[in-house]
């Protein structure tokens, strides 16, 4: 695999997500230490959950199926952040009203620690149930205004990747797609924009 280094300009995928762990020959290299973020300090930036490590993998180099079967070089021409947005449960307890503002606090973290550079974020987190049915949420409503950067005129308007939701019950695999008409999107997928 050829990886730019830590001072190219090239863009960034940061993932809020549970953490990454960066000493993975694949994401060591493309991940640096300076680039580990958490949203709360005493979670750590570790990911005990093994979920934003995962992540990690997709986003920089997704499928490497055929990439195996090759003998041509990879090249990568991204780098990786992460802010930990989940503690070592994965999921936040409490008051979901509060996700928004811990996704506005992971995306400061990002954007404070390198504010000059060009990035995608990340987010494969979502609500585990259906509880608001794709009607706005305070947490939808948080991820609209990052994207829109409502806060500052649209200045600096984002682009926010976030799933649509999380699978947690394995027959509603084995039902697909006939289970996406009974399991709506997750809060926050249903943003607008």
């Amino acid at each position: 695999c050829r990886f730019p280094q830590a001072d190219d300009a090239v863009p960034y995928v940061c993932l809020l997500d549970t953490g990454v762990n960066n000493g993975h020959p694949l994401l060591a290299p493309a991940l640096g230490n300076s680039d580990l973020h958490t949203v709360e300090p005493s979670w750590g930036i570790d990911d005990t959950a093994g979920h934003g490590t995962a992540m990690a993998g997709l986003a920089l180099a997704g499928d490497l199926t055929a990439a195996l079967s090759s003998s041509k070089p990879i090249v990568i021409g991204h780098r990786l952040e992460s802010v930990k947005l989940l503690p070592a449960a994965g999921e936040n307890i409490g008051n979901s009203q509060h996700h928004g503002y811990l996704t506005m606090e992971a995306v400061a973290r990002a954007e404070i620690s390198n504010p000059y550079r060009q990035r995608v974020f990340g987010m494969a987190v979502t609500a585990r149930d259906n509880r608001d049915r794709g009607r706005p949420s305070a947490w939808s409503a948080t991820v609209d205004r990052l994207a829109t950067d409502a806060d500052g005129d649209a200045a600096n308007a984002r682009l926010l990747v976030v799933s649509a939701g999380n699978v947690v019950d394995p027959s509603a695999w084995a039902e697909s797609p006939v289970s996406n008409s009974s399991d709506s999107i997750h809060d926050p997928a249903q943003a607008w924009n």
